[in-house]
Formats: C-alpha cells, structure tokens, sequence
C-alpha cells in the first residue's frame, strides 16, 4: 500500500480496492491450503475465479480483480518475493464493450434544473452537477475540490485528477453563476461555525464524499424523470459528447477530459459515428466522387447533419432500425425538402427520401445530401421493397400523423416488420433551434415589426377588419415575406374578446381596443406578433386592463430563465393578472414554440412540465377577454438564451394611437 501511495499516487479509493480485494483473494487461498505466493498457479486461480462466480460478481468486477492482482504480482516480482508473477496464469473474462449512453441536451437541462435551489442544499446541489457537466470532472476530482480553486477570472478550477496530475477545468457561465450562488448562500450555512477549505460540504460542514455525489444523482434524475441510469461518469460522457457533437476535436476532448491515451478517448467516437461519416463525406478529397449523392455544402451551413446525427442517436435508444418520417414540417426539417408529399426513412448509414415525379427535380436542388428512392408504385409496395432489401425489422413511424387506415395499409404489405409508434421524437428536436433557424426567425420577426409600425401610420376610424387584415398581409408579402403565418387577427370592440376572431367586414372606431395578431413566413420559419391599440385617447377601463396584462407581460419576461417549466413561466403572467381581479377571463396559455409551425413546441402554460432550454424561441402572450366589451392581448417572441432570455420583438407596445 506505501508503494501505491508513495509511487503510484494512487487515490485513497483505489488503495482502500486494493487492500480489500488483495485480503479477500489471500483469505481465500489460504482456506485452500496455499500459503505462499509462489504455490499459486492455474488451477488454484480458476478455483479462485469459480468462487468469484459463486458470489455473484459480474463479468466486469472479476476483470477489475484480476487486473489488480496482475498489477500486485509486477510488485512481488520486483521486491524479488516471486519469479514469476503468478496471476497471469489466467485470462480475465471477455467483456462485451458497453458504450456510454449520454444524456440528450433536454435531459441534460432537466437534471441540472432539478434541485430546489431555495435550500443551502439545492444550491450546492445545483453547483456539483453544473460541475460535473461544465467540466466534465470526475466524481473524486469534484469532492476533492477546495474553495481556493477556483480562478474567477478565467473561469477556471484547478483539480487534481489521476496520479495526482494536476489540470485546469473550464467552466462554462451557468455552471460560475450556480458556483457563486451556492458560496454565497449555501456555503456558509452549511459550514455552520466549522473551520474547512473544502467547496463542496455535508449537511455537518465536512467535505462531501464521492458515495453522496453518487446518491444525488440518482435522486435528481428520477425528479427530473429520467429513465436512463444516471451517475457523475454519464456527465462526463455527456460533456465528451456534446463537445465531439458541436465539433470538438479528439485530441482537445483528451486534454479537455485529462486522459493519458488517446485510445481512452476514442470510445466517445463510437457514440457520434453518424457524425464522423458526415465529417468524413464533407472533407475527404474523394468523398463526393464516391459518393456523389452526398453533397454537404448547403447542408452543413443548414445545420442537417447535427439533425440527423441526433436522430440516429435516439433510434439506437430504442433499437430501431430506422424511422419513418410523414410529417411535411419533419421532412423540411431533416431534409430541407418543402414538397411534403412523400416520406423519409432514415437509418444509420442512409437518408432517403420517398417521392415520385413532380418532385424529383425539386429533391435534387433541396435536398442533394438525400438519396431519391423513385416512387414509381404506390406507397405500400415501395416500403415493402425497401424494408426488405436493408433488412429493416424494427420500423418506428410518426403515430400521431399516420391515419389509422394508411398504417394498416402499409403493416399489411410489409409482413415481418414491427411498426413501432413513437410520437413528437422530430418535434422534441426542433424545439431547441439552431443558429441558421434563428437568423430565418429574426427575419419573420423583423418584418411583423415593421408591418406593425406600417399600419400603425395608415389605420383609421371607419377601416373594416378585413380591409386592415389586408393591409398587413400586403406590406409583408411586398416586403420579403413568402407568405403570411396564419390568417390574421383583427379583433374591434367586442370582436376583441375572441382570442381567434376571425375579420369581420366591421368598421372599427376611436376609442375602442383593437386587437391585431399577425405574423410572417420565411423560408419556411414564422413569427407571431400581437398588439392591442386604440385610436385617440383610451378610456379608463380600457387603460387600466391595458396596463395590467402588460405589467404580466414584462414580469414573465423578466423573470424568465432556462430551466424553468413552461408552467412556471406560465404561472408569472397568471399571478399578476389573477391579482388584479381578473383570473376567470385568462384563459388560454400564456405561449407555445414558433418555428416550422407556428404552434409548436414547448408549451408554456399551466399544464406545461417541458424544461425550457438555450435555442427554444417560444410566445409570451398573456391577455384579458370581456364578453360584450373587448379584449387586450400583448405577444412578443423570445429566445430563451444561457442565463435568461433575448425578446426578439421590437413592435411598439404604445396603446395609443392618434386618429
């Protein structure tokens, strides 16, 4: 033990293993009559490993003894106790390589949301697993962190990992935040009146041991309703995934994670492989000429290959062999393809895409990277050809956009295939949006925005509904829109307390709220923008309802952050509105998602459990509903960023118009 401790530098953890496991094999030969080191050979080593089994230790765990008692006998021989060393006698068990299963980013941004940061403990916890996924620490590296080292500045931690080796951890802006909140208000209380340097603390102010780490990831994963074994080393998965997913290089990844070998490394690529044949297509010299329907150029700038790669994670998840896709926004999505007659099938190794004639000119210019499958027979039988000819049993398919009728059309001709439903798999991807989906929305904002300000200076008393409903969808057409989001919402007078009044030939008139609902489609990306107003001067009633859903408005806005259910968001705007005396005429939800549908995910309202994350653009749209009156309505889009949010809409939200 001196020598693994004075020249090994082994952890206090792996020299109490070694001890343990040395005494249990000794105690064990000894029971079978060899009491010298020398006398061990195979026979008594497979007696030994029989007995092993006969405990119930998994493959893995004999393996892990063998290994130590290989690395005790290079000790015997070299202090000259053996001539040989006896426990390479035998071979350990063949393991079957168990890759990493990491968490998706959702899942990721779930579990770090999930302690209750109102407690000295929540904010500690809220720290170690910011901790672990920022900087992709080993669990002894994180408890054996002290208070001193962390470097502010840098945002940096000094840790000492294997052997003793000292390495620097980035930390990302949440994980310094969480870090700085727990110091100031955990911390201390925690500490009580000890003396200790040690930054993470039991409830007894002593420094937290690795079994605790452990204890509370299990805890928080199942509050975040995970479903996947989650420990501090799937974090660490998670952080070397994430990163070779975003684009890391393996040897900055080896550096980043402090890995002597590269080959400890490698194992991570076996959990992006989709991504290293899209890399290896995209720069290989000769990739297009092998494969010329492979084109990458447009299609990395889209953002498609980090689509699919996480798609094909998810169907190795759930074992499917591939998965076919109907929905035309899900389509768009993964291919780029805007025909949306059609379907695709994507497995590990292909991207296909089902269509027939009318389209095959328009698949080549959209979706080049995609392979055409021509269909020239119905539906039914090209599946059956498909599925037979790449050996696909296990098919998941869209559950809540196949009719019933087709879905047994198509089971019936493709027998000895399992139709697996599976359902929002696509959908839960395009919540978090990527930055070329971004800059399309920015531009559909922007010119909701300036169609806003337009009819602002041309709309008068005595305009009908549809006369202003027209004006809008004009400007935005003629101003680089390629068509409207959704039939519009011009809502006078009493027609305002109908959240989806449809336009009316109504003529509006001063002093009345006027509740205009609008948006603009771009390159398949839309925006949602309402506004109430008024022409002339408001009356009492109307001022005061006015400034109460905007004070609810502004306070969810505010207070907004990732990692918050959309429920919680939701329940900001309701409380204010609620206050105010008016909780009955709240009725819908106070937002949803924007993207390829102009009502998508996430949710945000009272029922919502979604966690929102970084990339999700959602509406915050509370409102006030009087039958026989009217009603107000405020809706801004926004982006739910790293530490809280950026509002993208830049309409005015003057109530006052001058007539």
């Amino acid at each position: 033990m001196t020598y693994l401790i004075a020249e090994k530098n082994a952890s206090p953890h792996t020299v109490d293993n070694y001890r343990r496991e040395i005494e249990e094999c000794l105690s064990f030969l000894e029971e079978q009559g060899v009491h010298n080191w020398t006398d061990v050979d195979r026979s008594v080593l497979r007696r030994y490993l029989s007995w092993l089994n006969a405990q119930g230790y998994a493959k893995a765990s004999v393996a892990r003894r063998l290994s130590e008692l290989r690395s005790f006998g290079r000790f015997l021989m070299r202090e000259g106790i053996v001539p040989a060393n006896p426990f390479r006698a035998v071979s350990s068990p063949k393991l079957a390589q168990r890759l990493p299963v990491p968490l998706s980013v959702q899942e990721t941004v779930a579990l770090l949301s999930a302690p209750d940061v109102t407690t000295p403990q929540g904010l500690r916890d809220r720290a170690i697993l910011e901790a672990l996924y920022s900087g992709g620490l080993r669990v002894s590296e994180l408890v054996g962190l002290n208070v001193e080292d962390i470097d502010w500045g840098r945002g940096e931690l000094k840790v000492l990992g294997k052997g003793a080796k000292e390495r620097i951890v980035f930390l990302g802006r949440p994980a310094l935040a969480a870090m700085r909140v727990y110091l100031e208000g955990g911390r201390p209380h925690l500490l009580q009146d000890r003396f200790s340097n040690a930054l993470f603390l039991n409830r007894s102010g002593g420094r937290l041991t690795t079994r605790s780490v452990m204890n509370l990831l299990k805890k928080y994963s199942r509050m975040a309703g995970l479903e996947k074994r989650v420990t501090p080393h799937t974090l660490r998965h998670t952080f070397a995934t994430h990163l070779l997913d975003g684009g890391a290089d393996l040897r900055s990844v080896q550096e980043l994670l402090g890995h002597a070998l590269l080959t400890t490394t490698q194992i991570y690529t076996h959990v992006s492989q989709s991504r290293a044949r899209e890399v290896y297509l995209r720069s290989h010299p000769l990739a297009k000429t092998i494969q010329s329907s492979d084109s990458h150029d447009e299609y990395d700038k889209g953002g498609t290959a980090m689509r699919l790669t996480k798609l094909r994670r998810i169907l190795a998840e759930q074992a499917l062999d591939a998965i076919l896709i109907t929905r035309p926004e899900n389509q768009r999505y993964l291919s780029g393809f805007t025909g949306g007659e059609g379907a695709l099938v994507i497995t590990q190794e292909e991207a296909l895409l089902l269509t027939d004639f009318r389209y095959f000119e328009q698949v080549a210019e959209e979706a080049p990277h995609f392979q055409l499958v021509k269909m020239d027979e119905k539906m039914p039988q090209v599946l059956k050809r498909l599925f037979k000819t790449r050996g696909i049993k296990n098919l998941g398919f869209e559950s809540t956009h196949v009719a019933f009728a087709q879905y047994q059309e198509w089971k019936k001709a493709t027998r000895g295939v399992q139709w697996i439903p599976t359902k929002d798999i696509i959908e839960n991807l395009r919540m978090v949006k990527d930055e070329e989906e971004l800059e399309k929305i920015r531009q559909a904002v922007a010119i909701a925005d300036r169609a806003f300000d337009y009819i602002r200076g041309v709309i008068k008393p005595g305009m009908t509904e549809k006369q202003i409903a027209w004006e809008l969808e004009s400007y935005m057409r003629t101003h680089g829109a390629e068509s409207i989001a959704f039939p519009f919402i011009v809502g006078s007078g009493p027609n305002g307390a109908k959240p989806h009044a449809v336009v009316q030939d109504r003529p509006i008139q001063k002093g009345e709220p006027i509740v205009l609902d609008m948006g603009a489609r771009v390159d398949g990306y839309h925006s949602d923008l309402t506004r109430t107003i008024c022409l002339g001067k408001p009356d009492k009633k109307l001022q005061e309802i006015y400034d109460i859903v905007l004070r609810a408005q502004l306070a969810a806005e505010e207070q907004a952050r990732p990692g918050m259910k959309g429920q919680e968001v939701d329940a900001i705007a309701r409380h204010v509105i609620a206050e105010a005396g008016y909780k009955e005429h709240f009725g819908h939800g106070l937002g949803h998602g924007v993207g390829l549908a102009v009502h998508e995910g996430p949710g945000v309202g009272m029922t919502s459990t979604t966690v929102l994350a970084p990339g999700m653009v959602c509406t915050i749209e509370p409102g006030i509903y009087l039958t026989g009156w009217g009603g107000v309505r405020i809706e801004d889009m926004v982006l739910f960023t790293g530490d809280g949010i950026e509002v993208l809409t830049k309409a005015s939200k003057e109530l006052c118009v001058p007539s």
